[in-house]
């Protein structure tokens, strides 16, 4: 199994891999779509692309190459596309199983790809370069490049031994990109291969602006619909389909113009707003600035759902109790859940809990619904306030508040021994 982005959503996306060879994508809140059939070999790991999203890698079972690894790239169309990419995979000894795999995040789009896999005789490097004969043109449309033959060699720094499992360091503030990728093996340790200690600053990410639809105020996971979407900028304009990218130059303006009406299959839909990073915007052109990674949404309402009204404000339900625990280290479990409905998209969730020592500790809750345990230590009891607020992109907001009674903890008396 492995997660499509690097933080869990309120309506989260797997990648499963099964014993017949299957890939499937999906989860209980979006339901499941079959993405390959692999072949025959068992699924033995799946690694995301954190950069390039709808990107995966797979390893299957068996003795023999061509057909043991896999790229599955998600096409503008919504299909699914498999490449086997291990035909020229040929190591000096003989490679039985394939364990792992993981997608080197430090290296820059325009110099391809890299993966590593994880092997019964130590970590092969696989890379693939991307070729793009008009570089002017092919960087900022996105178009998708001619690509080399993927390159395979043994990483010198790991022995002859089984590497069940690798992983990319994670690491928000540096955006995924420390240039450490770690190798756990069956009976040798944890070997690590860290760049950033030998080639200076951790490079930023690719400055990539990605583009989609999304269809709202549906019940379950929301339809992602195809909109063609007209982009301007200083030279030229182009037309593309969503989900798509563009790699723009570093401080060049592009103007976005979403329709205000399209027809997917055979319903009508409305442009509602643009969701650009933090913020959002009602107007259906929006002029934006390459300085940074950039993920713009527009989102579209059925007729039946948009017409003459507006959508509703969020609505905000809180229930709040206590565990007593009266341990050393803390004394009671305050147990918070949480409901946020309605509202426009991105609805942010805040929490601010008063303690009885009149302390307050204001904090941002990830998901629009929830479940939570903060431990505390009051041994003498006390009252909890907890107040809890939710905001919409337009700014309209709901609160709701709840209290509850710690009770003390018993006090132990010593006695006299006689």
């Amino acid at each position: 199994m492995a997660f499509l982005r690097r933080v869990l959503e309120h309506q989260p996306v797997y990648y499963l891999g099964t014993d017949t060879g299957q890939v499937w994508r999906g989860s209980p809140e979006v339901g499941w779509t079959k993405l390959c059939e692999c072949g025959a070999a068992p699924v033995n790991a799946i690694g995301p692309d954190l950069f390039r999203n709808e990107r995966i890698f797979v390893v299957l079972k068996g003795p023999t190459s061509p057909g043991r690894i896999k790229e599955l790239d998600r096409l503008a169309n919504g299909t699914w596309q498999s490449k086997t990419i291990d035909a020229g995979f040929a190591p000096d000894v003989d490679v039985e199983q394939l364990f792992s795999v993981a997608v080197d995040p430090a290296v820059p789009a325009t110099q391809g790809t890299t993966i590593y896999v994880g092997t019964d005789q130590g970590v092969y490097r696989g890379h693939v370069d991307e070729l793009v004969f008009d570089p002017s043109v092919a960087a900022l449309a996105h178009i998708p490049p001619i690509l080399g033959d993927w390159t395979w060699r043994r990483s010198p720094g790991v022995p002859y031994v089984s590497v069940t499992d690798l992983e990319v360091q994670q690491n928000f503030q540096a955006h995924d990109q420390s240039g450490i990728v770690r190798a756990g093996t069956y009976g040798r340790g944890v070997f690590e291969l860290n760049r950033a200690s030998t080639k200076g600053p951790v490079e930023k990410p690719p400055l990539v602006l990605s583009v989609q639809a999304i269809q709202r105020l549906e019940d379950g996971a929301p339809p992602y619909p195809t909109v063609q979407i007209p982009v301007t900028f200083e030279g030229g304009k182009l037309a593309r389909e969503t989900p798509f990218e563009l790699a723009p130059a570093k401080g060049m303006e592009l103007t976005l113009e979403a329709p205000e009406e399209v027809e997917v299959n055979g319903v009508e839909l409305k442009f509602t707003g643009w969701a650009v990073g933090p913020r959002s915007e009602t107007s259906g052109k929006i002029t934006l600035k390459a300085d940074e990674a950039t993920k713009a949404v527009a989102f579209y309402e059925g007729e039946e759902a948009g017409e003459g009204r507006k959508a509703k404000p969020p609505e905000t339900t809180l229930s709040a109790g206590a565990k007593q625990v009266c341990v050393q280290s803390f004394t009671h479990g305050l147990q918070l859940s949480w409901d946020v409905s309605d509202g426009v998209p991105p609805v942010t969730v805040k929490a601010e809990i008063a303690y009885p020592d009149k302390h307050i500790e204001n904090m941002e809750l990830k998901f629009i619904q929830g479940d939570q345990t903060f431990p505390m230590s009051y041994p003498g009891g006390g009252t909890v306030k907890v107040k809890v607020v939710a905001t919409d992109a337009d700014d309209a907001s709901s609160s709701a508040e709840a209290s509850v009674e710690l009770k003390p903890c018993p006090s132990e008396t010593p006695t006299q021994q006689r």
